[in-house]
């Protein structure tokens, strides 16, 4: 996950700096049925925040692929997992040549449903977690 700063703005550092912190893990050996008619082209991600992060913060989460799946990537997507243990698709970058699929988490427009990842737009200043994983369309012969 990257947190960008656009304005070169060090009172923005100075005003966030040590106050929020996240922290990513790959989950591995957890499974979970994808999508219909998608497999799994990721490990499960995880983002811990302990405070829903400030819009202004730019915070970006970046999935790397594997080169197996560079000639499919337009079939990839990025997803995240909600209530109930399903897949919600989120309306990510996906980048073929550098073998990566980017997201910013601040959007509301990052799915179809107009809602974006508890991580930055929280209303309450509670610790939040969202998994990823990228899913795509199964590999031909």
């Amino acid at each position: 996950m990257l947190l960008f700063n656009p304005g070169q703005d060090t009172s923005a550092e100075q005003r966030y700096g040590e106050r929020f912190k996240v922290v990513t893990n790959a989950v591995h050996g957890l499974r979970l049925p994808g999508p219909s008619g998608e497999e799994v082209r990721s490990s499960i991600y995880s983002v811990a925040v302990n405070l829903p992060l400030p819009v202004e913060l730019g915070a970006t989460l970046v999935m790397y692929f594997d080169t197996t799946y560079q000639d499919k990537s337009a079939d990839l997507g990025m997803y995240c997992l909600k209530d109930g243990a399903t897949w919600k698709q989120l309306n990510a970058e996906v980048s073929p040549a550098g073998r990566f699929v980017a997201i910013p988490l601040g959007s509301d427009v990052i799915s179809d449903d107009g809602t974006g990842t508890g991580l930055v737009l929280g209303g309450t200043p509670v610790p939040r977690v969202e998994c990823f994983r990228l899913f795509g369309a199964p590999l031909l012969p």
